[in-house]
């Protein structure tokens, strides 16, 4: 997973007045967060502690967050459902990637597997049914032999689960088996149509499942059985997929809302839940917490008089991206209202204005 890098110089800096959420237990304490090389300091109750020689960053009682996690998107795939043609030249495929970490950014998301960008450590497996055993053999021994870790996107739909079977005389889960795909660094993006039988076989393995609400939701595809997922305890996270419109309390509302309106249940998926799969990075060593000693990376939310009872009801059901008024990477304010302010990096609409020139012309 790659992370948006600070580019300037680092030094000193106090955010003051932070109303920081402990996702934890639900509750809200306003503090000042001190930093210095990057990493959180102090975090002290707000106004308890002068600091000297550090920069003043007032948040002005702003909710403070984890940054969302894209655990999967694909800039290049995105492009292409969104303007209908393949990217093929390098400068074309850096501005959709650029353009990829800016939507993130502005969505309060620093951490993002884009496999565009990452085709060195990740291999993506998809439209396993139009592929022969000669090429799943192909791809497993390539991924084995370059210590790859591989995104299995599968199990997206009935006609791809019944083709399987048809073929191999097996379930999809049990073919992935045996090319030992669940022997490597796995994520399992979707697995929309999974049965019981299929995640029996995949709870036998260390890995994660990706949810993509949004590309499903473009493409009329059957929501993942998240109540399955969490039955047998499975390591979720969400991505944006092959999707450019990025905003992660849309994902989460999206997802409580289909297995709601399915189970006619409103207890079956809490949104303490969907918060804990959006900030959900499963980095090996990463810990995605806003705590002394951690690198300062967190996203601010705009705060608001709230209709609700409680602040994971509030973030879930009352926010979007538009009320990411902050994001910060390693102490360094990347974007704020809505303007990237990274130093050697394009402007927003300047990468917007060179997408639309190529479109033109195509």
């Amino acid at each position: 997973m790659s992370k948006i890098q600070n580019t300037s110089q680092l030094y000193n800096k106090v955010f003051k007045n932070a109303s920081l959420i402990d996702l934890n237990l639900g509750l809200v304490n306003l503090v000042d967060i001190f930093c210095v090389g990057g990493k959180i300091e102090k975090i002290v109750k707000s106004g308890a502690k002068i600091f000297y020689d550090a920069e003043i960053v007032d948040l002005n009682g702003n909710y403070v967050l984890p940054m969302f996690v894209n655990a999967y998107c694909d800039s290049v795939e995105a492009f292409k459902n969104s303007c209908g043609r393949q990217l093929q030249e390098k400068n074309e495929i850096k501005l959709a990637q650029k353009l990829m970490y800016v939507k993130n950014l502005l969505a309060g998301t620093i951490l993002v597997d884009d496999v565009s960008l990452m085709k060195e450590k990740w291999e993506v497996l998809k439209n396993v049914e139009q592929l022969s055993e000669l090429q799943l053999s192909e791809i497993s021994d390539y991924v084995a032999k370059n210590n790859k870790g591989i995104f299995l996107d599968v199990g997206r739909s009935l006609e791809e689960l019944g083709t399987i079977d048809k073929m191999y005389g097996k379930p999809l889960s049990y073919v992935l088996e045996d090319f030992g795909f669940f022997d490597r660094n796995f994520a399992l993006v979707g697995a929309n149509c999974f049965d019981k039988d299929d995640f029996q076989v995949v709870e036998n393995y260390c890995g994660r499942c990706v949810l993509t609400p949004m590309e499903d939701g473009l493409v009329g595809r059957r929501h993942s059985n998240v109540v399955s997922l969490k039955n047998y305890n499975f390591d979720i996270a969400i991505g944006s997929g092959g999707a450019f419109e990025i905003d992660f309390f849309a994902y989460m509302r999206q997802i409580l809302l289909s297995h709601r309106a399915m189970f006619e249940d409103a207890n079956i998926l809490s949104e303490q839940e969907v918060l804990q799969m959006a900030f959900n990075p499963n980095i090996n060593g990463y810990i995605n917490d806003i705590t002394e000693g951690n690198y300062a990376n967190f996203m601010v939310v705009h705060k608001i008089e709230s209709l609700y009872d409680n602040v994971y009801k509030e973030l879930v059901w009352g926010k979007s991206k538009k009320d990411v008024v902050m994001t910060v990477a390693e102490g360094e304010i990347l974007q704020k209202n809505g303007e990237i302010i990274m130093q050697n990096y394009p402007k927003y609409y300047k990468i917007i204005e060179e997408l639309q020139e190529i479109t033109r012309r195509n």
